[in-house]
């Protein structure tokens, strides 16, 4: 007897693809010719072929995410490698520092590896998951069409999630700044606490802590990037020599440069760039000094302190608001018309004559006093009198000393010599004034009157001189 064997038969195309379906399959139709089995065939094709073609796709799928993977580590891997090349010549120019090495490539490649990874694997998965399901004999069609719809309700639902998730994307390709920046986006200003493709945390200088959705950032202010700048306008007196101040401020400077504290922090030497502004109150000189990110504030606040004290040493005046407010009667303007019947009545009377003048202190001016700083009033001493304000030097040369009340002195102290140790409290006696005038006058027109005296003050009507300490809060402490 001979061995069964398969007979080869003629089998037609409508059995084949009454059998196999109207895509049938290699292993399915062979099966169909060589037996003649409709049972074996289908058996074959959904044991045996079907399975394969999904290991197959299943296998691409696992090779393709390997390739992508290791063609976006090495892609990632050159963005975050400082030696020029030719390969980073060609990326995009916000994809790799311009002037300087950017300290946080590596951690800008590793974040971007990682979401380009991500996003690989979901795409080539994602199809690969389509292909298995055309396999399985699903209908995609109407997968699709759902998966669109959804997509659609969900775009417009989410919208803004998903604008955030790209400001996010483009926001960490372009470095646009990274965790320890101290950035400005807007409604927001502080140190960058996290960074996420969604949002962005910020800790502003009070503490307060700021989530902003990447989405709603429409620019940045990045203050800490690769260098920074301390930039300070330093205001002194009208009366200064400038370039003698401008030489200090050098010195001050490159002082703090050649030190080993700052020399580290300061890229470049120290610059004067001139007067910037003539301002009301004084005159503005610019310093500019080049820093390492983030380092210019406390630059500026210790060169604020060096500044004050070689002011001091040095007799450079800082200048303090000063207004001199002048009042005159207006000789174009007609005198009213007298009306007899209207003038008959008291009220009327009154309202004719207009406010009543300030009012003056009932019977003679007792001792009067006066702030003065210690240097001004051992001046005094060597000459015989005293003629300097320090409250507006603009009315030095009118012989004008600003005198109060006791009660006014307060006011005074805390206004003009807040935290000032050098202060004198000198009581004057109005009767020893000589050939200085004494008026009791409003000049503030707040209908305050109180006494100024002009010209010069005797030494010998100063009947006390009281140098006043501070207290704890910085304050005078007034007799």
């Amino acid at each position: 007897m001979t061995p069964l064997a398969p007979i080869l038969t003629q089998v037609t195309e409508e059995e084949v693809v009454d059998v196999c379906g109207d895509d049938p399959g290699w292993v399915c139709r062979q099966v169909l010719e060589r037996w003649d089995n409709d049972l074996a065939a289908r058996g074959a094709e959904f044991l045996v072929a079907r399975p394969l073609r999904i290991l197959l796709i299943v296998v691409v799928a696992v090779i393709a995410t390997r390739i992508l993977r290791r063609v976006i580590r090495r892609f990632t891997e050159h963005i975050a490698d400082p030696t020029p090349s030719a390969f980073k010549r060609s990326v995009p120019a916000a994809l790799v520092a311009t002037t300087e090495v950017n300290l946080r490539a590596t951690a800008r490649a590793q974040a971007l590896n990682t979401v380009l990874r991500s996003i690989a694997t979901v795409v080539v998965w994602t199809i690969a998951a389509f292909a298995i399901l055309g396999e399985l004999n699903i209908q995609l069609g109407p997968l699709i069409a759902g998966a669109g719809i959804a997509g659609i309700a969900l775009g417009f639902g989410a919208q803004s999630l998903v604008k955030d998730f790209l400001a996010g994307i483009f926001m960490l390709v372009e470095d646009q700044y990274g965790v320890g920046d101290v950035v400005d986006v807007g409604e927001a200003t502080g140190v960058v606490e996290a960074v996420s493709l969604r949002s962005t945390r910020l800790r502003s200088v009070n503490g307060t802590v700021w989530h902003v959705p990447n989405g709603e950032i429409r620019r940045v202010g990045n203050m800490s990037q690769q260098w920074s700048r301390a930039l300070l306008d330093v205001e002194v007196a009208y009366g200064t020599d400038v370039v003698h101040a401008s030489a200090v401020i050098q010195r001050v400077a490159d002082e703090m440069h050649a030190e080993p504290e700052w020399r580290s922090k300061i890229l470049d030497p120290p610059e004067i760039w001139g007067v910037e502004n003539l301002g009301p109150d004084g005159v503005a000189i610019r310093l500019v000094v080049r820093t390492l990110p983030g380092e210019q504030w406390a630059l500026m606040r210790q060169l604020r302190v060096r500044l004050k004290l070689a002011f001091d040493a040095e007799g450079i005046e800082i200048p303090f608001p000063q207004r001199t407010v002048w009042f005159r009667p207006d000789p174009d303007r007609p005198e009213p018309p007298a009306d007899a019947e209207s003038a008959a009545t008291p009220a009327a009377a009154a309202a004719a004559a207009g406010p009543p003048p300030p009012a003056r202190p009932a019977g003679p001016v007792g001792p009067i006093h006066h702030l003065a700083l210690a240097e001004h009033w051992a001046a005094a001493l060597e000459s015989g009198e005293y003629r300097r304000s320090t409250v507006d030097r603009s009315l030095e040369d009118e012989g004008f000393v600003h005198c109060s009340f006791p009660e006014q002195v307060r006011g005074t102290a805390d206004r003009y010599y807040a935290g000032r140790d050098d202060v004198v409290l000198l009581t004057v006696d109005p009767a020893r004034l000589g050939a200085a005038e004494l008026r009791v006058e409003d000049l503030s027109g707040r209908g305050e009157a109180f006494p100024h005296v002009y010209g010069p003050i005797p030494v010998a009507a100063v009947i006390e001189a009281t140098p006043l300490p501070l207290d704890d809060d910085g304050r005078l402490v007034l007799p």
